[in-house]
């Protein structure tokens, strides 16, 4: 198969295990951040959203948006059930979003006459999101403090 046909099942792979990593991750330091002040019952629960988990959450904004319509109805039936665990059945949305985006992709590069430079120009673009999304998830205390003081 060729390269280009590959990036599908390369972003959905590669992004998934991202976003179980960095979701994973900034899940664990927001719920050790969340037991150490206030507790899960203040507006605590508001506030404290660490940086990887927030890049994992720009990252796959799509898949969270759709993913609010499953966690609607589970947290309706179980109010109780940890946070992380009403994530979980995210993870599919985040794999079928990038598996979306790559097939989209490989047909845009499909009128492009030069595979070669086709491909690299895909990678290019993925690399420039993904690196879009760092400073988003770094900085945005820093920018909702900017908006607001104005």
């Amino acid at each position: 198969m060729s390269p280009e046909k590959q990036l599908r099942r390369v972003l959905s792979v590669s992004q998934t295990l991202v976003a179980i990593l960095f979701g994973g991750w900034g899940e664990w330091q927001r719920i050790q951040s969340i037991n150490r002040s206030l507790g899960w019952h203040s507006t605590a629960v508001f506030h404290i959203w660490p940086g990887p988990l927030k890049f994992a959450m720009i990252l796959n904004a799509p898949a969270l948006l759709v993913g609010e319509f499953i966690e609607w109805p589970i947290n309706s039936f179980w109010p109780d059930l940890p946070e992380s665990l009403r994530l979980l059945p995210l993870i599919p949305l985040v794999a079928l979003l990038w598996y979306v985006i790559g097939r989209w992709l490989e047909r845009r590069s499909g009128t492009v006459h030069h595979a070669g430079s086709s491909t690299k120009l895909l990678w290019a673009i993925v690399l420039f999101f993904f690196l879009f999304c760092v400073p988003l998830a770094l900085r945005s205390h820093q920018l909702r403090a900017c908006c607001c003081m104005g």
